[in-house]
């Protein structure tokens, strides 16, 4: 994804941060090619038309996919920050990493789809029913392999026995009451 970022002395150019991707960090685009990197790390450096230069400073958000930008040591707000309901969707299907391996595999990539999707341009309204979905869809496909790995793990019940809860498979035996004790 591309931000727009207003750089002081800059208007005839377009200047974009780009998101960080599998792998690779933000960046910056000046006219759609990269800006030279600084001598620290996610520092930029832009040269302006009179000579002068401009440091750009991207730092990563631990849990968002846009990078706080500092120009010139001045901080800049890209987007707005996330709301607390767009979190709570967010993190809303990582509660699935309970349930295994499905559950963390399929979690995880729901709150990264959803997260992808809170920073889309799409209406609020089809950002939070999107989300909701991806999350469903989540939940929905986790416990139907979970179920469907539970039914191939389990042995088929005996004629006349019921078959075991979801959440206690093998439930131990109570010794009956005419046995002794060990």
């Amino acid at each position: 994804m591309h931000y727009p970022l207003m750089v002081p002395g800059m208007e005839g150019h377009v200047i974009e941060v780009t998101t960080a991707r599998l792998g690779r960090p933000p960046g910056i685009l000046i006219d759609g090619l990269a800006a030279p990197p600084g001598q620290e790390k996610g520092e930029y450096l832009i040269f302006r038309p009179d000579g002068t230069l401009t440091t750009v400073k991207l730092t990563g958000h631990l849990l968002d996919i846009v990078p706080k930008v500092s120009v010139n040591g001045q901080s800049l707000v890209l987007t707005e920050p996330l709301q607390w309901y767009e979190w709570l969707l967010i993190a809303l299907p990582l509660a699935l990493v309970f349930l295994g391996l499905p559950g963390i595999l399929f979690g995880t990539a729901a709150a990264i789809g959803n997260l992808l999707i809170f920073r889309s341009g799409a209406d609020a309204v089809f950002r939070c029913l999107g989300a909701f979905g991806v999350a469903v869809a989540a939940f929905a496909a986790v416990f139907s392999i979970v179920l469907v790995m539970r039914d191939k793990a389990e042995p088929p019940p005996t004629p006349g026995t019921a078959r075991h809860s979801f959440f206690h498979p093998h439930p131990k035996a109570k010794p009956s009451p005419t046995q002794t004790p060990p």
